[in-house]
């Protein structure tokens, strides 16, 4: 049996197509890049409500042709902010018959987890960096005791601190200054290794390897804090029009992917780990593994401030 679902993101939407035959064989993941909180205060631009509204009714008609039936639909924290979410609501209701189920950021950092958990005996972290928001939960197997959303994103990051093509030193620095401190106020999570997913992630492991991204090559590989280090230079010595052009850069973030980057550079140094595993699993696959599990995770959630 096929299972789907969509995942309308900060800057992409991600659609993945599972099937369940005696374990669980992914048959399409793909995602496209539509910007939907690009340019956004308090309310989306009509022309990304557009953008994302056309990506999503495609995905429902790729999902059709391909076996996978009507996908589940999620969004996350664009939606949660924006004033005229409800005009995106009801664009996609009236285009393709779809709605959508707005996660909280609790939620968002839970699906993440369990979308690469099962099958993982130690005790994990889990860093999901979006473009509006980032989240970081640990536990292990199907319990999760931990769970932070923070508001900061690749692209909220890069629209509020960088004005300059390349960016200058003391935007960057004020960028990290924000991170660092939106860090403070929380407890640092524990466990034996660090999985990243999201798209600066997995963007970051294409340009790691040379080479154009596909999922195959990049699930699993660990890249180094030294080595993320390393990327934060280069990007930062670009202009977007250079950076563009780097072997694995994914179109479209170039100009977000150093402010994703420094989030990601910041959290393990924070929490203390000299580098990250890549995964290229998501909110998207931890509402169709909590589907054909039944929906029967334990969890006991510590919270605190920043939840």
């Amino acid at each position: 049996m096929r299972h789907s679902s969509i995942d309308i993101g900060s800057n992409s939407v991600l659609f993945t197509c599972i099937e369940e035959d005696g374990g669980i064989q992914i048959v399409k993941d793909v995602s496209v890049i539509t910007g939907l909180s690009r340019g956004m205060e308090e309310a989306f631009k009509d022309d990304a409500i557009e953008r994302t509204v056309h990506a999503v009714c495609n995905f429902k008609e790729e999902s059709k042709r391909i076996g996978c039936g009507v996908p589940v639909v999620i969004g996350t924290m664009a939606l949660r902010r924006a004033k005229n979410r409800e005009v995106f609501l009801k664009r996609l209701k009236k285009a393709c018959g779809l709605e959508v189920r707005i996660l909280s950021g609790e939620e968002e950092g839970y699906y993440s987890f369990l979308s690469v958990s099962l099958g993982v005996k130690e005790r994990i972290i889990v860093v999901d960096i979006g473009g509006g928001s980032t989240e970081i939960v640990s536990g292990a197997g199907k319990s999760v005791d931990y769970i932070r959303s923070i508001p900061i994103g690749a692209v909220s990051l890069y629209e509020r601190f960088i004005d300059s093509d390349p960016p200058s030193r003391d935007e960057v620095n004020k960028m990290l200054m924000f991170i660092e401190a939106s860090l403070d106020d929380i407890q640092r999570p524990y466990g034996e290794r660090v999985i990243g997913i999201g798209g600066t992630v997995t963007t970051l492991a294409a340009i790691h390897m040379g080479k154009e991204y596909s999922r195959e090559a990049v699930e699993g590989i660990f890249l180094e804090r030294r080595t993320i280090e390393k990327m934060i230079e280069m990007f930062m010595a670009k202009n977007s029009i250079e950076r563009r052009i780097i072997k694995g850069m994914e179109n479209g973030r170039e100009d977000i992917i150093l402010a994703g980057t420094e989030i990601l550079y910041t959290i393990l140094n924070w929490a203390g780990f000299d580098g990250v595993y890549v995964s290229t699993r998501g909110v998207r696959y931890g509402v169709l593994m909590e589907k054909i599990e039944g929906g029967d995770y334990d969890t006991h959630i510590q919270k605190d401030k920043a939840t």
